[in-house]
């Protein structure tokens, strides 16, 4: 806990910061109006300040911030992020699960990480669905470590929504994407080690951000979570309220099932049908 408080009291005030910076030097997001980038530097200051030393995981953590920080401030892809979110990715998926599962690792590490770099399109949305798939992680990942890396994290974003709630002030830009992706590519590493009682409640409450990401990777954006609950709603807000409380429905699933106090073939059978409701209602034209 005390990992979430110093985070949070770092990164409340390192975020406008660096917002401020972004404003001065024009680093940003360009569409109804002009909102500053950078907010995600808030949070890797604090993440690479607080968290225990580790090689593996800053240095991870690390290539995949800078790797942001120069697409924010160029506002274009590096011509070799390929490469380098691999390379970094063979760092992070040795020290966790070794050379025998190191293709599967790196390939499912990398779709993560582009998940999240797809999700950022409403404010709040990504810090929110983060937050709460965090809080499920704390209690799947296998290592104290990892718990405060989370930790970490979860401070950040708490502090980091005050400034991103619609209507959104700073944005997270690609550090905060590639950032928040790393850490939770460390805590499904980390739960895999667990074996299957700690991998099929990770793939529930991870599947929020599935449903979000998945059509926008498809081009099929008005079919994205975020999307529907809008149309639904009317209102950014409202729309991530509703997200908050699905997003805690499969938290509290995922945990359910992890402690057996759901059984497994209910848990399972209220996971399809909930599942299949969100993801064919509302009815779009």
């Amino acid at each position: 806990m005390i990992y979430f408080v110093i985070s949070f009291a770092i990164s409340i005030v390192a975020i406008p910061f660096f917002g401020k910076l972004a404003i001065k030097y024009n680093i940003l997001e360009k569409k109804e109006r002009s909102i500053p980038y950078l907010g995600g530097m808030g949070l890797f200051v604090s993440i690479i300040l607080l968290a225990p030393f580790d090689l593996f995981v800053k240095s991870f953590l690390t290539i995949l911030a800078m790797l942001g920080l120069y697409e924010d401030l160029k506002q274009k892809s590096f011509k070799l992020k390929f490469l380098i979110v691999i390379f970094s990715l063979l760092i992070v998926n040795f020290k966790y699960v070794g050379l025998f599962y190191l293709p599967i690792g790196v390939f499912f590490s990398y779709f993560l990480i582009e998940i999240f770099r797809k999700v950022d399109n409403f404010d709040g949305v990504s810090a929110s669905l983060t937050m709460i798939l965090g809080l499920g992680f704390y209690f799947f990942v296998t290592s104290t470590y990892d718990k405060m890396i989370l930790m970490c994290l979860l401070g950040s974003l708490f502090a980091f929504i005050f400034y991103n709630f619609p209507p959104s002030r700073i944005q997270l830009g690609e550090i905060g994407n590639y950032l928040i992706g790393g850490v939770i590519v460390i805590s499904v590493l980390s739960s895999s080690r667990g074996g299957l009682s700690h991998i099929f409640p990770s793939l529930i409450v991870l599947t929020p951000i599935f449903l979000e990401s998945i059509p926008l990777f498809l081009k099929k954006f008005k079919y994205s979570l975020s999307a529907k609950l809008l149309k639904l709603t009317k209102d950014k807000r409202k729309m991530l309220y509703t997200i908050w409380t699905i997003s805690g429905i499969y938290l509290i699933l995922s945990l359910g099932v992890f402690y057996r106090i759901v059984n497994w073939q209910m848990g399972i059978l209220f996971y399809i049908i909930f599942t299949f409701f969100l993801i064919f209602y509302p009815k779009l034209d």
